[in-house]
């Protein structure tokens, strides 16, 4: 589709988008002075009391991807040395539990392996050790997280091995090497809710308080728009108007357009149609930087593939959202060649494949249905020439 049709069919939601950015901004500014609101209790409260108002939810959640079953994010504050569960129905959120915890001996971000610092961020477990794969320092559980994620290692930042763990030791405060540990029974107790490459664990050195429920709403849907607006100019615009969503310092990144402009230019010659929808999206903040988490699905007629599951690190600045850094957390178990190209492009080769081999399959019946009617006609012919006829009838044999 030509350029110019596209940036007219997206006008209309740029000028909608207009009032939610303002309302953005506004969230933007109770943000930072947040840090005069409303603190953590200090102490927790009992893990049964899920009577948890609005003041006690955090700016880091934004909002949570809905799916089949609850979304659980797990939020980690040094400076109270207190680890929070939080779940979201898509209506309100709940804090689950508060457990106390300990960080790195030494106070701030990590920068480098040694310095036995805990980083901050938002992260993603990768692996689950049990008892029987650890030594006793780690407890009973181990949940190893992707730090340094692309925004670290952006920053310079190094080291490795952050886990989220258990401890055969007494729980003491800033008694760690960087990783975040728990008792055993906590952790023991949290493991039902850890879902691999999907539940966040946001770590911070002071969590911040909004009272403003309708301005996290706003925050949401801005995003929201920014992603379907985002993924229209990938579908149907240029290169240029794909660009136009990252930073400028990001843009020699997308080298696999010309593959897709060629794959672009193959289905509208077949005329096969699919699209590309974002599913289960979760938004969480640290810092100036938005975490878009969703899962990217392929879909045409009644079949849909699985491409992977995404991150998008957004920063907004001067009244647009701008994407500063993107990285997929998991791609389909059937995705190649990554390195050379983009897992949507390899899913879209894919799902073409399987069309295209349908296709046959079904140009083979067709073939075969026509033999199968031209025998039965020559066994008709066959039976009348033998004079297979009784009372004036010719009867057929199969």
């Amino acid at each position: 589709m030509k350029a110019e049709y596209f940036k007219e069919e997206t006008l209309i939601r740029q000028i909608q988008m207009q009032s939610l950015k303002i309302g953005f901004i506004v969230f933007s500014l109770l943000t930072m002075i947040t840090d005069v609101n409303v603190q953590a209790d200090g102490v927790c409260r009992n893990r049964k009391d899920l009577k948890q108002s609005q003041r006690s939810i955090p700016d880091v959640l934004i909002s949570f991807g809905r799916g089949e079953n609850p979304q659980y994010a797990i939020v980690v504050e040094k400076n109270t040395q207190k680890l929070f569960l939080y779940t979201y129905d898509g209506i309100s959120y709940r804090q689950l539990y508060c457990m106390s915890c300990s960080t790195g001996e030494v106070p701030g971000a990590k920068m480098c392996s040694g310095d036995k610092k805990t980083p901050e961020g938002v992260y993603f477990f990768t692996k689950k050790f049990k008892k029987r794969d650890l030594t006793p320092i780690y407890g009973t559980r181990a949940f190893p997280i992707d730090y340094p994620n692309l925004m670290d290692r952006l920053a310079g930042k190094g080291g490795n091995s952050i886990w989220l763990h258990g401890t055969n030791k007494l729980l003491k405060a800033r008694d760690s090497n960087g990783c975040v540990v728990l008792e055993n029974t906590d952790i023991e107790e949290l493991e039902k809710y850890i879902t691999l490459n999907r539940t966040p664990i946001i770590i911070v050195d002071k969590l911040t308080f909004t009272l403003d429920a309708s301005a996290r709403n706003n925050a949401k849907e801005a995003i929201n728009n920014f992603l379907l607006d985002w993924n229209e100019a990938f579908q149907k615009g240029t290169c240029q108007d794909y660009l136009s969503f990252y930073d400028p310092a990001y843009g020699d990144q997308i080298l696999w357009w010309p593959d897709w402009q060629d794959l672009k230019n193959e289905l509208e010659t077949s005329e096969i149609f699919f699209t590309i929808s974002p599913r289960r999206i979760s938004i969480f903040k640290h810092g100036s930087i938005h975490v878009v988490f969703f899962d990217e699905i392929l879909k045409f007629s009644d079949k849909t593939l699985f491409i992977g599951s995404k991150k998008l690190f957004l920063r907004f600045e001067n009244n647009y959202f701008r994407i500063v850094g993107e990285k997929y957390q998991i791609v389909s178990k059937n995705q190649k060649n990554l390195k050379k190209t983009n897992p949507r492009i390899e899913a879209y080769r894919k799902l073409i494949k399987m069309i295209e081999g349908n296709r046959k399959i079904g140009r083979m019946i067709g073939a075969w249905d026509c033999l199968l009617v031209r025998y039965r006609e020559d066994c008709y012919m066959l039976e009348e020439i033998k004079g297979g006829k009784q009372g004036g009838k010719i009867f057929y044999y199969q």
